[in-house]
């Protein structure tokens, strides 16, 4: 951990037909989001324009971008979470103009040891290297930690204001009261909505794995979202989640049932203002290819090329107005 520390410290063409469903016409082409997406490639992150243009050094990494597992934007723009080489690191991303550095945390290490990063960026939430301690680290306006004594059973989130953690008992708790969220858990790959509204997860169901949506409530009553699916991500303004349905991305509204899909691409996240969802598929000549699908009108369009040969993890950078966005539809998702 302390040479990791050290390192970090010192430093497209579509390949196949869209769904039955898609259209791939002459039609004017829908509006992109104005959120750039941020990605991994040779030594640092970068960030480029939803057109493809302005692409530039956001994050110059003293190690290869292929050991960035993970990007994670907050909800607000302002800051991400970066899991570089098993290492969690938070980025400052208030200054859009020079590149930010990353303050890699002392949390603990492993696939099941996920960290999170609150909506509006300032803090961290992450087991640490201590067995029954979890630590909530804020990073500005001055570094401070607080620490709390509870066995840390699986990845931990920020739902609001709340920290969320697995309890026993297959349990979704509040993990400074213990207070029971809900009576169970999704088996594989849980998402929180940025406002802690909602959350939705893989469940095992025989044969597949079955996505549902469901209140953070005490009752969490589950809703089916998709079937034989993983869950991918919340937008930002928790109208719309991602989901990878075997081989096809999918983007499906958290109410009212409506979705799209794209074969033979990989589901990334959906943008601040439900405009685009950004997918990647295998390049053709290395790594992965990123391209922007529209989530506008009723059926999937052909996807738009962004950038090729990349690394795989790659995320949307809202626009700052995405964070009023999201308080104007904080109130959608319960009803």
């Amino acid at each position: 951990m302390g040479r990791n520390l050290h390192m970090l410290l010192g430093a497209i063409t579509v390949s196949a037909a869209l769904l039955g469903t898609a259209k791939d016409s002459g039609a004017k082409a829908p509006a992109l989001t104005t959120d750039r997406v941020i990605y991994g490639q040779g030594n640092a992150i970068w960030s480029i324009a939803s057109d493809g243009s302005s692409a530039s050094v956001l994050v110059p990494l003293s190690r290869p971008a292929s050991e960035v597992s993970r990007i994670k934007v907050s909800a607000s723009g302002t800051a991400m979470l970066v899991t570089i080489a098993g290492v969690q690191a938070w980025v400052d991303l208030s200054s859009r103009t020079k590149p930010a550095s990353l303050r890699p945390l002392p949390c603990a290490i492993g696939p099941d040891a996920l960290a999170d990063i609150s909506p509006d960026g300032r803090r961290i939430l992450c087991a640490t290297q201590v067995p029954g301690r979890i630590a909530v680290y804020q990073m500005r306006p001055t570094i401070e930690v607080q620490i709390i004594e509870r066995a840390a059973l699986g990845a931990v989130f920020f739902a609001g204001d709340q920290t969320i953690g697995f309890g026993e008992k297959s349990t979704l708790i509040d993990l400074e009261t213990g207070n029971v969220l809900a009576d169970h858990r999704p088996d594989r790959e849980m998402m929180i909505s940025p406002n802690g509204a909602r959350a939705i997860g893989a469940y095992d169901e025989g044969d597949i794995d079955v996505v549902y949506a469901f209140r953070l409530d005490g009752k969490a009553v589950k809703r089916t979202l998709m079937q034989a699916a993983r869950a991918v991500s919340i937008s930002t303004g928790s109208k719309w989640a991602s989901l990878q349905q075997e081989v096809d991305a999918c983007a499906v509204r958290m109410a009212g049932g409506q979705y799209m899909c794209w074969r033979r691409f990989e589901a990334m996240e959906v943008s601040s203002h439900a405009r685009n969802m950004l997918l990647s598929s295998a390049g053709e000549q290395s790594g992965h290819d990123l391209f922007l699908g529209s989530i506008s009108g009723t059926s999937a369009r052909k996807p738009t090329s962004l950038v090729q040969s990349v690394e795989r993890a790659a995320a949307f950078w809202p626009d700052p107005a995405a964070l009023r966005d999201t308080e104007k539809t904080s109130t959608e998702v319960h009803h």
